[in-house]
């Protein structure tokens, strides 16, 4: 009975199952050299690029496969770790104490136990400009360090933007005491504000933390339309688009603040059907102010991206518009926009005197399942490699749709032959050991 369970388990895993398990590489149709300093050893990553996602089979890229090649040895799979460049999510920083003294908004703030380049006050307020004195404490009882005066601003009203983040030198103190100084825009004091003009504060990752971009595709041909500068990128199917980038030529120094719509189509429809695609909203802005004479420090904030995180691309080819509302002003002098994706690797454990080659391309894989990824740490500095020029597998033959297994899966005869082999060895062993237990 155990024999014959063995036996099912055994085929279970031979079975059809392996149509998406193995990786034989004359299936995979597009292969990569891993482009590696000499002699390097330990982990060792390389970034992705847009080829990698526009010809492996699916948006997931589980038809990915490294193999390791050594002079006069068979190639050999190699276990990988797939990261993805992603900042943490921001923390939430407890408000405390706050009260208004002189004129000023006073308050403390509990840091996270971690370093930090930002924070990001919530203010109930608008039209202002404003001084935040900021103070570190690490609560040892050592007086408090001034970190800077920095600036916060909303100039909506007048067609610009509005920053709350106060961009610290990077910082580990677990309290923050901040003295908020705020005018209206016109430099006047501002009167009665109420001591919970503060609603909240969020820290970001510290710029160490960033998240690290690719472009995978850009133009420089704006064209202007009405009120709108438009540009028009396509990007393969697979393709992640995260962040739309606008690049201004660097002669033009004036503030602005533009809406901006990114849309997404599939490349089987019209551009009359652009409206109805998926969207996502944002805005690209500069402003720059030298310090007042109240006191208010010199404000020099930008932000030219978008993030814009679509599907329509990953399932299809797409059509992508950025669009900026102009209005009234003149257009802004795009040099170029780029549609960019967060940075992925492929990251493993590189052998001496080892070649590595990155394939991929078959609809029959599905993704791998290593031990190395489960337990991968990334180290601070791995040898960092580049991926070679794409080509076509020169050994690569094409599954055949509605083949029969045996056609598709030639191994799988000789696989059977050695499993039942091995259950008859099971079963006369067993026989031969019950006969014995019954001659005692």
């Amino acid at each position: 009975m155990r024999a014959a369970l063995f036996a099912v388990l055994l085929l279970w895993q031979i079975g059809p199952r392996a149509s998406g398990g193995g990786s034989a590489t004359e299936h995979l149709r597009y292969e990569r050299e891993v482009e590696l300093a000499a002699g390097a050893t330990g982990q060792a990553c390389v970034a992705l690029d847009e080829d990698v996602f526009a010809h492996a089979a699916s948006s997931s890229t589980e038809d990915l496969r490294l193999f390791a090649s050594r002079a006069g040895k068979p190639e050999v799979e190699t276990p990988f770790a797939l990261t993805e460049s992603g900042a943490e999510p921001a923390e939430r920083a407890t408000v405390g104490g706050a009260a208004i003294r002189d004129g000023q908004v006073v308050f403390d703030l509990a840091m996270p136990w971690r370093a930090y380049t930002e924070v990001d006050l919530q203010l109930d307020a608008k039209d202002f400009l404003g001084a935040a004195e900021v103070w570190g404490s690490d609560g040892q009882g050592r007086e408090p360090r001034l970190l800077g005066a920095f600036p916060v601003f909303d100039m909506s009203s007048q067609g610009l933007a509005r920053s709350t983040s106060l961009l610290l030198p990077e910082s580990k103190y677990s309290s923050l005491h901040i003295e908020l100084r705020l005018t209206d825009l016109s430099g006047r004091p501002l009167s009665q504000l109420p001591a919970g003009i503060v609603t909240g504060a969020e820290v970001p990752p510290d710029r160490n933390g960033q998240t690290i971009y690719t472009t995978v595709a850009a133009t420089s041909s704006i064209d202007t339309q009405g009120l709108l500068s438009l540009a028009t990128l396509t990007v393969p199917a697979h393709v992640p688009l995260e962040r739309v980038r606008f690049d201004l030529n660097p002669k033009f120094t004036r503030n602005f603040s533009r809406d901006v719509l990114i849309a997404a189509t599939p490349m089987s429809s019209g551009y009359g059907s652009v409206g109805a695609a998926e969207s996502v909203s944002g805005e690209v802005f500069r402003v720059t102010r030298e310090a007042m004479p109240e006191g208010m420090p010199p404000i020099h904030a930008q932000r030219l991206f978008v993030d814009a995180t679509l599907g329509s691309n990953l399932r299809s080819a797409a059509k992508v518009l950025a669009s900026l509302r102009n209005g009234a002003e003149a257009p802004l002098p795009i040099e170029r926009v780029e549609l960019q994706m967060r940075e992925r690797r492929v990251c493993f454990e590189a052998r001496p005197g080892a070649s590595y080659t990155l394939r991929y391309g078959d609809e029959g894989l599905r993704a791998p399942v290593y031990a190395y990824a489960r337990s991968f740490r990334p180290v601070a500095s791995p040898a960092l490699g580049v991926l070679g020029p794409e080509r076509v597998n020169p050994q690569f033959v094409p599954r055949v749709e509605g083949a029969p297994y045996r056609q598709q899966h030639p191994e799988t005869p000789w696989a059977l032959f050695l499993v039942l082999s091995l259950i008859t060895g099971v079963v006369v062993l067993q026989r031969v050991r019950h006969r014995q237990g019954r001659a005692d």
